[in-house]
């Protein structure tokens, strides 16, 4: 918090704009805001106009970007959209003059984000309509006049295409190179990830490594006495070391499929890597469970089930297996958060997710799949535009993951067309988190301004 003094004209300030001394904290990291008298803060990082410098005797507040205050300061912005990308530096003033005051104008109420029909989505879908999620209009529609034209921010954030940012290979084998970036901006090994349709239990291993201070797991030694399983992406051919980090915690990782064949296999390649319970007290925890996730599962409920070999997402044989909620699961294993969570269950990811309505609270990234190319299943129902408008209440921003290992905002710009493109994978993380900064580097259209 700082005073302004463009009044007094004998001061460090005659020779300082508002906009040299903001800008320049927006190069270290900091959003400015006007601290207004009334108890409301305005963005001046987000919306300077060149009459700021007549205002005199003011106060402004400022707070870093990843820090967890900045959505508190967010919070009594008007102006505020919490799904917003950062802006860049400030760009140089101009003598654009300030049109007048027009005092029957009111402050517009702070956006409340609402669940969107799907069935309204879907018949955009044809018209290859934009549609902008709610919480990602423009934000600098001054609250004094809603005509002026001063605002300079946001600039246009989806100038890239899909197909630009992803190329033609979609999104249906992601790329890792983010994740290899969150273990360097966090690399505390105290995680705790959740695999719902761990299928060859590959990403549970890989997840695991990561994060490991021991170096003990290791995804390859996994693959190496994996039963013959043919995947349909390819494996990342390294995964690096963690940095160091002074602590004795050690990763969890929880394994859950339906299919009993699937189960038997995971928990005998686990006894051939020698990453029985008894074996890795000391490193952490590859604990596999045979569960049905869906949205709604009582004590004793069960489902039928495909059993299939590891690998494959079909068989004649069908099976009634146990079914639980992520939300019960997580209250049955006694897990006081879940930092990781990854959702691949061909098809049925938007049941498991409304099944994790408490675990999505502490969740700080999550991965789950797409597949509205199958329409028995409960992508028929739901469109990828009404479970990230969910997610984005949640305060997730969430990502298209492309193979080509660049990530592609659905948040912030969203298409119709989105609709159409069958298997794919998405990738969301908290907006409030240290792990934001990193998912944004990696979408070429991110406003982001992040500090080295």
């Amino acid at each position: 918090m700082f005073e302004t003094h463009r009044d007094l004209k004998g001061t460090a300030w005659s020779k300082e704009t508002i906009h040299s001394v903001v800008s320049n904290l927006n190069s270290r990291g900091f959003d400015c805001y006007w601290a207004g008298g009334n108890g409301n803060l305005a963005s001046i990082t987000w919306c300077y106009h060149t009459s700021f410098e007549k205002v005199g005797w003011g106060n402004i507040a400022c707070v870093k970007r990843g820090d967890v205050w900045w959505q508190v300061m967010e919070s009594f912005d008007p102006n505020a959209r919490f799904t917003m990308s950062r802006a860049k530096p400030l760009e140089a003033p101009t003598e654009e003059p300030m049109p007048k005051v027009q005092p029957e104008e009111t402050t517009p109420e702070p956006f409340n984000a609402t669940v969107i029909d799907s069935k309204a989505i879907n018949a955009m879908v044809a018209e290859g309509a934009f549609v902008q999620l709610p919480g990602v209009q423009k934000r600098c529609a001054d609250p004094r006049n809603r005509r002026i034209k001063g605002c300079k921010y946001p600039r246009e954030r989806c100038k890239l295409s899909y197909w630009h940012v992803l190329g033609e290979q979609g999104t249906s084998c992601p790329g890792t190179s983010w994740l290899e970036d969150l273990v360097q901006a966090d690399p505390d090994p105290h995680k705790v990830i959740v695999n719902i349709g761990c299928n060859s239990g590959q990403d549970s291993i890989a997840w695991l490594q990561r994060f490991d201070q021991n170096h003990f797991w290791n995804r390859r030694k996994w693959s190496d006495v994996l039963p013959e399983y043919k995947s349909p992406c390819r494996l990342e051919a390294h995964i690096r070391k963690p940095p160091r980090y002074n602590s004795s915690a050690t990763p969890m990782a929880f394994c859950v499929d339906a299919m009993p064949f699937t189960v038997h296999v995971l928990k005998e390649t686990r006894h051939r890597a020698k990453y029985d319970p008894k074996d890795t007290e000391s490193v952490g925890k590859l604990k596999i469970l045979q569960r049905a996730i869906t949205d709604v599962a009582g004590a004793g409920t069960t489902m039928e089930f495909l059993n299939a070999p590891v690998g494959h997402g079909a068989a004649e044989a069908r099976i009634r297996v146990p079914a639980a909620t992520v939300d019960g699961l997580v209250e049955t294993l006694h897990l006081s958060k879940v930092d990781v969570l990854i959702v691949s269950t061909d098809g049925s990811d938007p049941a498991v997710l409304r099944g994790a309505q408490n675990t999505l609270r502490s969740v700080r990234y999550l991965m789950f799949e797409t597949h509205r190319d199958l329409q028995s299943t409960d992508w028929s129902n739901h469109t990828v535009f009404s479970v990230v408008n969910e997610l984005n209440n949640f305060g997730f921003d969430c990502y298209w993951a492309g193979n080509n290992g660049n990530l592609s905002s659905i948040t912030s710009c969203y298409q119709s067309f989105f609709e159409k493109l069958g298997w794919g994978n998405i990738a969301c993380v908290k907006r409030d988190d240290v792990w934001w900064q990193v998912l944004e580097k990696h979408d070429p259209n991110t406003l982001a301004f992040v500090t080295a």
